[in-house]
């Protein structure tokens, strides 16, 4: 497999899970707080940061700190794009729920 193959088919199965799908989709909104995702998503902070990091290994998302806070953003600018043609892409498909 190709580095390019690589990359992507990591870049889809990272964001294929659906904690971190939401993050994502929160964060389209703007920079979030980890509480301000943990409170989106309806998890602990501690398993937000986690998926966080996971996001962050694969450049989707960047951090600053600002006094105590750490605020996320979106790095991966294209991501939103990717996100759209997958709910296109699902809404064509029958994908139903497990």
């Amino acid at each position: 497999m190709k580095e390019k193959e690589y990359r992507a088919s990591r870049l889809m199965r990272e964001l294929g899970a659906p904690i971190r799908y939401q993050i994502v989709k929160f964060l389209e909104g703007g920079p979030k707080t980890v509480s301000q995702i943990a409170a989106h998503v309806d998890r602990t902070i501690a398993t937000v940061s986690h998926h966080l990091h996971i996001l962050r290994a694969i450049d989707v998302v960047r951090y600053d700190t600002s006094k105590r806070n750490v605020i996320y953003r979106l790095k991966a600018t294209m991501v939103p794009a990717l996100l759209a043609v997958a709910e296109r892409c699902a809404a064509k498909l029958e994908i139903k729920r497990k």
